[in-house]
């Protein structure tokens, strides 16, 4: 008979990307050699007008294919100036083609390709945010309620975790290939909730449609977190907000 799986009364979910680590010089690196399927580091400039606008528009990317019509978006302005590249990028992100299953394997092996053959440059396109530090002494404390749900692989997460000296389990990183199974934030998180019997959580991402693919769920707190890619006119939350409410959930 199989075994059932624990009941944890309270879960948080933690984004990684826009929430624990700003990913997104890492992003724009392994996207354009993605795009051009090349392996030369040396032609990435974080000065260019052209990575000034893929920051401006980061707030878009739900998964990896995302930056294939993020680029083609940009391009298409640089071309024709009275194009929009918010609705551009809207009108063609959810349409599945070859060439974005192409560009999705592209970009994954380009990934690892920087990570092993560029370990230290790998390390510094991927800044910690403060409040890693400070969820991170609240996770010593409560290893099981915590999860992350990402569209990246789980050893890249573990990797990026390691360094920073955060021990995680990594039964609790539900990466890319939940998203894909799931087809959602909301629907992998759903499932952990059913799995666990979870009553009470709380869910931190910097993605607004992330954050509605949760709607609907009984006992979930949403966190639309402020120091990520977000809107600058939005109505989204702080570091200190978002630890306080962490803590009333554990404490409730």
């Amino acid at each position: 008979m199989a075994n059932k799986s624990k009941v944890i009364d309270k879960a948080i979910f933690l984004d990684l990307d826009g929430v624990l680590f700003d990913t997104l010089k890492e992003a724009y690196c392994v996207s354009t050699l993605a795009t051009t399927n090349k392996r030369s580091i040396g032609s990435i400039n974080f000065e260019s007008e052209h990575f000034k606008i893929f920051k401006k528009y980061r707030f878009l990317i739900n998964c990896a294919t995302d930056y294939y019509d993020l680029l083609k978006a940009i391009d298409k302005k640089s071309e024709d100036r009275s194009i929009d590249i918010a609705r551009d990028f809207r009108l063609h992100c959810n349409i599945d083609s070859l060439e974005k299953q192409i560009f999705e394997k592209r970009f994954l092996k380009a990934r690892r390709y920087i990570r092993v053959k560029y370990p230290k440059f790998w390390l510094s396109l991927n800044t910690p945010y403060n409040f890693l530090y400070k969820i991170s002494e609240i996770i010593k404390e409560a290893k099981p309620p915590f999860f992350i749900i990402t569209t990246k692989d789980k050893d890249t997460v573990l990797q990026l975790l390691k360094v920073h000296k955060v021990n995680f389990s990594s039964d609790n990183i539900y990466d890319g290939k939940y998203y894909k199974r799931f087809n959602s934030k909301g629907g992998v998180v759903k499932f952990i909730i059913d799995k666990y019997r979870v009553r009470k959580s709380l869910i931190i991402d910097d993605s607004r449609d992330h954050l509605c693919s949760c709607g609907g769920i009984t006992g979930l707190v949403r966190i639309h977190a402020g120091w990520g890619y977000v809107l600058t006119d939005n109505n989204s939350e702080c570091e200190k907000e978002a630890i306080y409410k962490i803590k009333k959930i554990l404490g409730a």
